[in-house]
């Protein structure tokens, strides 16, 4: 383009053709490359809230998992809730707990006593 500006032997028209086309394109070309960047932009801005929603969803259920754990009378069935509700927030694996009867609900079970030892089966 430049090669045919020097060398045109008009009076100045090819040269204010070939400049509205290069400023044209190159207008072009900073468009694109903003429309690039801002998608890359709304992407991360996406990315974030849903993010920003995860977290808040798992705030509200550690608020409630707490309240509810106040709530549970039997010390050793709260001790165990804790437990549990620690391993949560950690991110560890929660292990299965044995079936839990309330003290003396069943047949003389004594306090603390899981159905599968009341029943002579232990815990895998």
């Amino acid at each position: 383009m430049v090669l045919g500006i020097v060398k045109a032997e008009t009076t100045g028209d090819l040269f204010a053709a070939a400049a509205t086309s290069t400023s044209g394109a190159v207008s072009a070309v900073i468009g694109h490359l903003a429309h690039r960047r801002a998608d890359k932009a709304m992407d991360h801005m996406r990315l974030q809230t849903e993010s920003l929603r995860a977290d808040m969803q798992r705030e509200r259920e550690l608020e409630a998992s707490i309240r509810l754990l106040g709530e549970v009378e039997d010390p050793l069935l709260r001790s165990q809730l804790q437990a549990a509700v620690v391993l949560k927030l950690a991110a560890a694996q929660v292990p299965t707990l044995p079936m839990w009867t309330p003290p003396g609900s069943r047949n003389g079970a004594m306090s603390g006593q899981s159905r599968e030892a009341r029943n002579g089966v232990s815990p895998v």
